[in-house]
């Protein structure tokens, strides 16, 4: 019973954070494959058919449940140049001109995980307009947050 009540927690917290991107997103399938040991002893699940669709569904649907969806900001590859000096820049340029996260975040339009998600490495990369939109509410410009050399 922990281990299913564990396993729907976790899908449910995978939802409700993909439900911005997609909100047909479908939880489905949770249960217990395998057991030994207690009461009733071992239990193995019989492997499990695919149902047949059903008539009422359109091939849209059908789709839709098994295509993927990948969020192209988490899976880009990293720009040029080095991305954890970067991100040192960026928080050295934070750390020179007292800006908050919180603060800036705000000022700019943008949630504050965003910015954290970067700083702390858990994103790649930050989106190209939300930088430009903290660059103009720093009153700068990209290049100069992330250290890089301007081309001109």
């Amino acid at each position: 019973m922990e281990a299913l009540t564990a396993a729907s927690i976790a899908a449910l917290t995978v939802y409700d954070m993909i439900k911005a991107v997609d909100k047909s997103a479908v939880i489905e399938s949770i249960r217990l494959l395998t057991k030994s040991g207690g009461k009733s002893g071992t239990y193995e699940a019989a492997p499990q058919t695919e149902p047949a669709p059903k008539a009422a569904e359109s091939a849209k649907s059908q789709r839709r449940r098994t295509t993927a969806q990948v969020l192209m900001h988490e899976v880009a590859s990293p720009k040029a140049g080095n991305p954890s000096a970067e991100r040192e820049a960026l928080r050295r340029f934070m750390s020179e001109r007292h800006l908050r996260p919180t603060e800036w975040t705000k000022s700019a339009g943008l949630p504050v995980n965003e910015l954290y998600g970067y700083l702390s490495g858990r994103s790649r990369a930050l989106p190209e307009a939300s930088a430009e939109r903290l660059a103009k509410a720093a009153r700068t410009s990209v290049e100069e947050m992330f250290g890089r050399k301007s081309s001109r």
